[in-house]
């Protein structure tokens, strides 16, 4: 794990937390990271788990990112995925 862009996401999104257990029931990193392992080669990372919230929390989110980001020495990729999600009941439109 990446844990200099880690400190400077959280430095630059209050929202966000050092969290463990909001990773333990997610798997989507299982899925993902082999394919990012097999096309990448050598790189890090810095999970995200989103749950509940509205837009302000995803456009402070979203501006933390961009701070953190321009203060990074390396070059960034974010891979967003959703619909991840295996345990919440299922919403419908409308």
């Amino acid at each position: 794990m990446e844990s200099a862009l880690a400190e400077d996401l959280q430095r630059s999104c209050a929202l966000l937390t050092d969290d463990a257990t909001a990773h333990a029931a997610e798997h989507s990193l299982e899925v993902q990271l082999p394919f990012l392992q097999r096309a990448g080669g050598k790189f890090s990372f810095v999970p995200i788990s989103i749950g509940v919230g509205g837009y302000a929390a995803l456009e402070a989110l979203g501006h933390g990112l961009a701070k953190a980001i321009q203060k990074a020495s390396q070059p960034v990729l974010i891979v967003a995925s959703s619909d991840m999600n295996h345990y919440e009941p299922m919403r419908r439109p409308g």
